[in-house]
């Protein structure tokens, strides 16, 4: 072999003690493929050190232990993300981010609307491109209309419903000339205006029955949507149901979840496991919208559940969205009415518990229709 710069290529890491017939530093040379070099004794030193440490790993080094550090520093931040879920935080921040829109003159050259879902249906929106063309087609123009950002147009392309702040209400409001109002209905009609007006017992009994984890406030950067013992749960039980067909799996929905499927899942089903997936990235999306951390849009999200989570049908009202439209529908009772009365329990008069005890009954039985 020809000399050259590289003298000996088979022990070009022998300054790293890496020599496979050796392991420990041969006594020469100081520099690789320069021996005897004068001036180059810190970067000796620096390969020297090095060595020393590559040793602690037991040489020959081998590819188990690249192997064995990777996985270790896997299984670490593995951990660390299931306890803090402090990754997908800043990640789906950053994502949803993205996902804007602005209202522009004139009509929009890509528009984004849903194809399926209760909520979207109930509402119209996904029959908003027969209603605009109809529209235009007997001499209506667009005067204004919003343009979706190009990520927002991305994910409705893969079925993941729009991502934006919806209203809790729906409805109509007619004013005359003078700024009157001739007609005004909206739907859900009694509704909780903010967190702090929930009474706390409904709260908890809530999250007893629904969602355990949620407001928990050593985790600030939690995803609501992701109940990973629960999840796990489900998807073990599914696999035993593959065996056995007749045990009942339980499900692994958290209230963000659910509400995905409650009004923009089609049927308001789960009806596989990739519309799963769909909401549970949809719910994501939504909850760190603000920002990373999720206390406050923890909240808000017990907030549009109890505001909008389906009870049926009554005779001569239709459908019953919402905590306060069931309770009127099925108790006669007005919110109001129901916050007074847990609010006024005294242990020390029965009539006051007894009260409050039978209010709070008619509450959890509505938390219970859905089971």
């Amino acid at each position: 072999m020809p000399n050259g710069p590289f003298r000996r290529p088979v022990t070009l890491l022998a300054a790293l003690s890496l020599s496979r017939k050796s392991q420990t530093f041969p006594p020469a040379p100081a520099w690789v493929g320069a021996e005897c070099t004068p001036g180059n004794s810190p970067q000796i030193e620096k390969w020297r050190t090095l060595g020393h440490f590559v040793q602690i790993l037991r040489p020959p080094y081998q590819t188990a232990h690249i192997v064995f550090l990777a996985t270790l520093t896997i299984l670490g931040w593995a951990i660390f993300e299931l306890n803090t879920s402090w990754l997908q935080a800043h990640v789906f921040h950053a994502l949803s981010a993205q996902l804007t829109y602005e209202v522009k003159p004139g009509p929009s050259p890509r528009t984004v609307f849903p194809s399926s879902g209760p909520l979207d249906e109930r509402r119209g929106y996904t029959r908003l491109p027969v209603i605009l063309s109809s529209l235009q087609n007997k001499g209506f123009v667009i005067q204004a209309q919003a343009q979706p950002s190009p990520e927002l147009t991305a994910i409705t392309n893969l079925s993941i419903p729009p991502i934006y702040k919806g209203k809790t209400q729906s409805g109509l409001h007619i004013l005359d000339g003078h700024g009157q109002v001739l007609f005004h209905h909206e739907e859900p009609n009694r509704i909780f205006p903010n967190f702090e007006m929930i009474p706390p017992i409904l709260i908890q009994t809530l999250l007893f029955i629904e969602n355990r984890e949620l407001l928990d406030p050593c985790c600030p950067y939690a995803n609501p949507a992701l109940e990973w013992d629960r999840l796990g749960q489900a998807f073990l039980t599914q696999g035993i149901r593959l065996v056995k067909s007749d045990r009942s799996v339980p499900g692994g929905s958290t209230l963000a979840t659910q509400l995905e499927k409650f009004q923009h899942s089609p049927g308001g089903q789960t009806s596989s496991f990739l519309e799963k997936v769909r909401q549970v990235t949809a719910a994501s999306l939504r909850i760190y919208q603000d920002g990373p951390l999720t206390q406050d849009a923890q909240k808000r999200l017990i907030v549009d559940y109890m505001n909008s989570f389906p009870l049926g049908a009554y005779p001569r009202s239709g459908e019953i969205h919402g905590f306060g439209d069931g309770l009127w529908a099925w108790y006669h009772m007005d919110l109001s009415m129901f916050q007074k009365a847990l609010a006024d329990s005294d242990p020390a008069s029965l009539e006051k518990m007894a009260l409050a005890a039978a209010t709070y009954k008619k509450g959890v039985s509505l938390l219970l229709a859905l089971r």
